[in-house]
């Protein structure tokens, strides 16, 4: 009569078997049965289930894993799940562990003077742990202030395994007002100017006896607000 052992079951078709006979008068009698191992499939998953290797294994065997599988940036930590001494079927994982030195980049953009593009002024390239989350710090800029509602500002992002993550913050250029006055204090024409940018100075004014010579004050790579005024010169043949 077969036996049960676990992890076992009876091979009935072995060549050397033998399950019965005639008992013998000189005990030569002898009854073999055989047992064959079960078998058990050990399944080798990367980190995203992808699967790296079927291997069969007999009961109480050990698998062999594959060669250790690769993650943009991650390293591979150990499989997760016993492949030795095998009693069922397994499915192992591979577990990785994050990077701490992943690279991102933070771009800074200032404002043009004369049109409403901005460009690039400042590349910062950062490293973080990959798939934490990464937030671009801003910078202080003399003459700018930093513009939270530009359409393609991105100050936080996820830190991509691949170092592809690129962070931008935008900075729009403070405005100052010049203010162009006459002789006689009025005034002739307030223009509003970006940081570093130019005022255009009005049509020359006309005062009578005088001759206008130049502007007295800054109105070129504005900083601050500035006021600019006429200068005449005294006509000396100014009949009376």
């Amino acid at each position: 009569t077969a036996k049960t052992y676990a992890g076992f079951a009876e091979n009935t078709t072995h060549t050397s078997r033998i399950a019965s006979g005639n008992v013998a008068a000189d005990e030569s009698l002898v009854l073999k049965l055989y047992y064959d191992r079960l078998t058990y499939v050990v399944t080798f998953r990367n980190h995203d289930d992808s699967m790296l290797k079927e291997e069969t294994i007999r009961f109480e065997g050990n698998a062999t894993p594959p060669d250790d599988p690769t993650r943009t940036g991650y390293t591979f930590h150990s499989w997760d799940g016993d492949y030795t001494g095998v009693k069922a079927a397994q499915t192992i994982k591979a577990t990785f562990t994050a990077n701490i030195n992943t690279i991102y980049t933070v771009e800074h953009y200032q404002q043009n003077i004369k049109d409403d593009g901005y460009t690039l002024e400042v590349t910062e390239v950062l490293s973080g742990t990959t798939d934490t989350a990464a937030t671009a710090i801003a910078k202080t800029f003399t003459g700018f202030l930093e513009n939270t509602t530009h359409d393609d500002r991105m100050s936080t992002g996820n830190i991509d395994g691949d170092g592809s993550r690129v962070l931008k913050l935008f900075y729009d250029r403070k405005t100052y007002t010049v203010t162009f006055k006459n002789h006689d204090n009025s005034v002739l024409e307030n223009e509003t100017v970006r940081y570093g940018g130019d005022a255009t100075p009005p049509a020359d004014p006309i005062r009578a006896g005088y001759t206008f010579l130049d502007w007295n004050g800054t109105y070129a790579s504005i900083t601050k607000s500035e006021t600019v005024w006429a200068v005449f010169s005294a006509i000396t043949t100014t009949p009376y």
